[in-house]
């Protein structure tokens, strides 16, 4: 019960799913008589935070965001990458490769890049490794990306509750769902 102050319902029933799974392999082997019930949690549905053109448009005509961020946001939002995943997997050709254990399925992921993709990748991953090679923090590093985001946002009068940079993995994923 005091799990449910600090993990959210979504993450419980992933936990009971687990445990589910867990009893059922006990009860084939004889080690317990029959499953108990376990009931998931109530997960209130969230609509996806998605960015329109029209907003993500006006994000890029601030003039006093550098560039660079702005890049780093077309690439996020044109291939759905996880804000993480381009500092933790490595160019192979035209793909990024975010191994196992920087993925969130855990399965290696293969992120297929644009020509354009590729050198806003190098520059990131250049940027990252001088900063953790200063000793800077990675997740404040990388936690630099969601917060211009926000600024952004803010910037133009646009934020609401619960925006961020994950925003933009909403955004292509409702783009690919729409296009399919």
């Amino acid at each position: 019960i005091n799990s449910i102050k600090t993990h959210a319902p979504s993450g419980i029933n992933r936990n009971l799913a687990s445990i589910r799974t867990f009893l059922k392999w006990c009860e084939q082997n004889n080690y317990i008589k029959a499953v108990p019930q376990i009931k998931s949690v109530p997960v209130l549905e969230q609509k996806p935070k998605y960015i329109s053109d029209e907003l993500f448009g006006e994000i890029l005509t601030i003039s006093e965001i550098e560039e660079h961020w702005k890049n780093a946001w077309r690439l996020y939002v044109t291939t759905g990458m996880r804000r993480a995943e381009v500092f933790n997997g490595c160019l192979d050709g035209e793909f990024l490769v975010v191994p196992p254990a920087f993925s969130k399925s855990r399965r290696e992921r293969e992120i297929e890049l644009a020509p354009w993709h590729i050198n806003i990748v190098k520059d990131m991953q250049c940027r990252y490794e001088q900063c953790i090679n200063n000793g800077y923090n990675p997740k404040y590093f990388m936690d630099r990306y969601n917060k211009k985001f926000i600024y952004a946002l803010n910037k133009i009068g646009r934020y609401e509750k619960g925006y961020s940079l994950h925003s933009l993995r909403h955004t292509y994923a409702i783009k690919r769902w729409l296009q399919t």
